[in-house]
């Protein structure tokens, strides 16, 4: 686990700042305050981003340029699957820039909100799961 440590470490923050975005996730919450979501998420993009350019800048090279066939490979499938969820996530920023459109349909942010937390989680879990996994018991 030493390997990734500081990768598991910042999926947990971000799981973290998802769920506090997801508890403001309500037509209630959003009519009282917008503002507070939309901070949450600037957050959770400056983590996601950092974390993102973590794996592509010293993670991935590292495991593109294993003499293990099998971890090299993976790590492609891996950047081909990342790229998908980037592409999403800037998507989704892009169409709730501010607190001002949040409230303007709210419940379309929880839906879209919704979608891309489940992605999201599902590939944290399968970067824990799998890819840190065999990572950490690399010689």
């Amino acid at each position: 686990m030493e390997r990734t440590l500081r990768f598991r470490k910042q999926h947990e923050e971000i799981m973290l700042l998802t769920g506090e975005i997801s508890r403001l996730l309500s037509l209630e919450q959003l009519s009282k305050d917008c503002k507070s979501v939309r901070s949450l998420l600037a957050k959770l993009a400056g983590l996601l981003n950092m974390h993102l350019a973590a794996e592509d800048n010293g993670l991935y090279p590292r495991l593109l340029k294993d003499t293990n066939k099998d971890i090299s490979t993976m790590a492609e499938r891996y950047i081909e699957e990342m790229s998908g969820l980037k592409e999403s996530f800037e998507k989704y920023l892009k169409k709730w820039p501010s607190s001002i459109t949040i409230k303007n349909n709210p419940e379309q942010f929880i839906t879209d909100t919704s979608q891309i937390f489940t992605i999201l989680k599902k590939r944290i879990e399968k970067e824990n799961n799998e890819l840190y996994y065999i990572i950490d018991r690399l010689n």
